[in-house]
């Protein structure tokens, strides 16, 4: 569909919704405007209806590039830009035409007027003499950029001058009409600011004080300004950094803002290449070193095109997300329960919600202000709706319980009414809550040792694990602190050896040195928990040495003794025989084995001699 048709529409319809300024609404793409997230957040039928109904001439030099760049780029961003923000710089019906340094041919003879900053006043008869051209007469946006601001004079040359053309050739202006030397399109006229220069944006004269002058004179008179200034001198986050450069440098940073995000983020998803010309060779914008400012720059002047295209300047809500304090998903009967609704885009302009409840097995009444009240048992929805128009709203689930009941008594107990177990063996304890109908049943349950030890699981079983006393202690899970203990004594069933007899074969009591003499324990009683032995010679007049088995054999000829420790020693935990001695140079038989008591009783002890 051509333009030609989108322009006798309008003019059909009156150009009021394409020309028309609407008081009380925003006209400066600053910083914050100057993202992606707000560009994709304009209904793409206007940003459609910028694409084939407007025709920019757009005059600069080189910092101007950071708009013509990033516009060129940004069409080959993501998918589906290539429609939505398609450019070129010749007439087409599908995309946008952008004439590129389009102003300065037209400039009277012996005046320079290649941008705003050669001569400040060269740029009003330029313009007049390209808007009066036969083969411009269907554009209907022009712009012109600054060089360099600083040393300027705004208020007397480019803001009277820009009023002059707005008096000529805006909508109702002098110019505008079918007769002799009149143009039948009116024209917008976006105002700009200066960029930023490093370390010299303040005083008189200079980028901020010269951006403010142009921004509130825009905001007076309803006139759309692509803030240069604010673009560069605010990071993403919308810090300003009034010793900024338009490359994003800043002592007061520590930096260049606009490197780090750059470095920081994905190519192709959160910035893209900016072009020199429609699918042209990548470049930076002149004096740039990264791509995001450039790319700012181009949201921001589309934002300003979808405006001139009837857009409002609102932002409609794109989705809901409902959420309960402290993320609960259940309330109890005749309670309260505050709920939120977060808002995306965060900027939406109209953010308010509507709250309502939908009863199921469950009933509730929920307030203006998200706060509900809840009412019989069972299932509910809770719905917040925007009343933005967008049709948005997002429902979450919540049960409405019974009220809490609280635990009031616990009282403990072991099964058979048991107080005492043996170590290593297990008892279950139990513990009953009152009333029976308590919301949180669950019991904690923990164990105090001393003098016994012993553990308890999650379920109340007790293993049994030292001789003594200790205590086993169960807590009401609901957090009321209602507890019980119970005092168990764990048993010690060892049995300990009451004696041990060494016998020798034949129960010999000499041999011969050198030899080997196999010895043996008997322990007693045979059913000792700890029923090992360890030997051990003790030599005297005559040596001898002794294996871990018993084995015993003879060295130097004399007396050795067999002996054992006292059954009271502390490292008698183990119950042990130890074989003092048994050597000799001649067997001799019949005698008997050394003896040792473990009643506390005295040691016996068995000479043996060695013979040559």
């Amino acid at each position: 569909m051509s333009k030609l048709f989108y322009r006798v529409v309008a003019f059909v319809l009156g150009f009021w919704c394409l020309y028309a300024p609407v008081a009380g609404q925003e006209f400066i793409a600053d910083s914050f405007v100057a993202k992606e997230v707000v560009l994709r957040s304009i209904p793409e039928f206007y940003i459609h209806k910028a694409r084939t109904e407007l025709v920019v001439a757009y005059q600069h030099t080189s910092h101007g590039t950071h708009v013509s760049r990033g516009v060129f780029g940004l069409q080959d961003y993501k998918p589906g830009d290539t429609l939505l923000f398609g450019v070129s710089e010749t007439p087409s019906d599908t995309t946008l035409e952008f004439r590129d340094y389009a102003l300065e041919d037209y400039a009277p003879p012996g005046v320079n007027a290649i941008d705003l900053s050669v001569d400040e006043t060269a740029f009003i008869q330029t313009t007049r003499n390209y808007l009066d051209a036969p083969e411009n007469a269907t554009v209907n946006v022009v712009m012109w950029s600054w060089c360099n601001i600083a040393g300027h004079d705004p208020v007397n040359n480019y803001l009277p001058g820009m009023s002059t053309l707005i008096s000529e050739y805006g909508e109702g202006g002098t110019k505008i009409g079918t007769g002799v030397g009149q143009r039948e399109i009116p024209v917008h006229f976006i105002f700009m600011t200066g960029h930023a220069n490093k370390d010299d944006n303040l005083g008189p004269l200079n980028p901020m004080e010269q951006a403010a002058v142009i921004v509130d004179s825009c905001v007076r008179n309803q006139r759309f300004c692509l803030d240069y200034y604010s673009i560069d001198t605010h990071d993403m986050d919308d810090n300003y950094y009034e010793d900024a450069g338009d490359d994003g440098d800043s002592d007061l940073y520590g930096g260049n803002f606009y490197h780090d995000w750059q470095n920081s983020h994905i190519l192709g998803e959160h910035y893209y290449e900016n072009k020199r010309t429609p699918g042209g060779d990548v470049v930076f914008g002149e004096h740039n070193t990264q791509h995001i400012t450039a790319n700012r720059k181009a949201y921001a002047f589309w934002w300003i095109l979808a405006r001139i295209a009837g857009w409002d300047g609102s932002y409609p809500v794109s989705g809901i997300q409902v959420s309960a304090e402290g993320d609960s998903t259940q309330v109890m009967t005749g309670s309260d329960l505050q709920f939120s609704a977060a808002i995306y885009p965060e900027f939406a302009t109209h953010p308010e919600v509507a709250w309502m409840v939908i009863n199921g097995s469950g009933t509730a009444t929920i307030s203006p202000e998200g706060l509900l009240r809840a009412g019989l048992p069972g299932e509910v929805q809770v719905v917040a709706s925007a009343l933005d128009g967008s049709g948005e709203a997002d429902t979450l689930a919540m049960t409405i319980s019974d009220p809490l009941v609280p635990v009031t008594s616990l009282s403990l107990s072991a099964v058979g009414g048991l107080t005492e177990l043996d170590m290593g063996s297990t008892l279950q304890c139990l513990a009953t809550i009152v009333p029976d109908t308590a919301s949180n049943p669950e019991t904690a349950w923990s164990m105090l040792n001393g003098p016994g030890l012993a553990s308890v699981n999650d379920n109340g079983l007790v293993l049994g694990l030292g001789a003594g006393m200790v205590q086993v202690i169960a807590t009401a899970g609901d957090g009321t602190g209602v507890a019980d203990t119970l005092e168990l004594n764990i048993m010690d069933t060892t049995t300990y050896v009451s004696e041990i007899v060494i016998h020798s074969p034949g129960e010999v009591t000499e041999f011969t040195s050198g030899e080997e003499l196999q010895l043996s324990a008997d322990i007693l009683p045979v059913d000792a928990s700890i029923p090992g032995v360890t030997w051990t010679v003790v030599n005297e007049g005559g040596t001898a040495t002794i294996s871990a088995e018993g084995l015993l054999r003879g060295g130097l000829p004399g007396e050795i003794e067999v002996v054992g420790p006292q059954p009271s020693d502390p490292a008698f935990e183990q119950c042990v025989a130890k074989v003092a001695g048994a050597a000799g140079a001649q067997g001799r038989r019949g005698g008997q084995g050394a003896q040792l008591r473990a009643d506390g009783g005295p040691i016996h002890r068995r000479r043996a001699g060695l013979g040559e």
